[in-house]
């Protein structure tokens, strides 16, 4: 019983998908539209990328030379690499402290 399950099974396979014909050596593929190329089209429109890639190119060039200048300058400036340390508060006289804690500035529980 197995078996003519089975069978049934592949006869409905077969049924479903058909195999297609394989080709010969002497078979020439079938092509519904011709193809048409109109290579003028093509020649202008890669010729319109070239010129875009060009002025890219250019405009490239102008700001890696800025970007070259002004490195320069940071140099010549003396600038350091490491940036600069913070500005240290100078510290607080008592006068000054007692002044803060008459105008109530001074916060005693922190």
């Amino acid at each position: 019983m197995i078996k003519g399950v089975m069978i049934d099974e592949k006869e409905q396979d077969k049924k479903k998908y058909p195999e297609s014909p394989k080709p010969t050596a002497g078979d020439k593929p079938k092509v519904d539209t011709p193809i048409k190329q109109d290579t003028a089209a093509y020649i202008e429109e890669a010729k319109e990328i070239n010129k875009e890639k060009a002025r890219l190119l250019e405009e490239e060039n102008k700001l890696m030379d800025r970007k070259e200048k002004l490195q320069a300058e940071q140099l010549i400036g003396g600038g350091t690499q490491a940036g600069q340390a913070p500005i240290k508060k100078a510290p607080e006289t008592d006068e000054e402290y007692a002044e803060k804690f008459k105008n109530g500035e001074v916060n005693l529980f922190k």
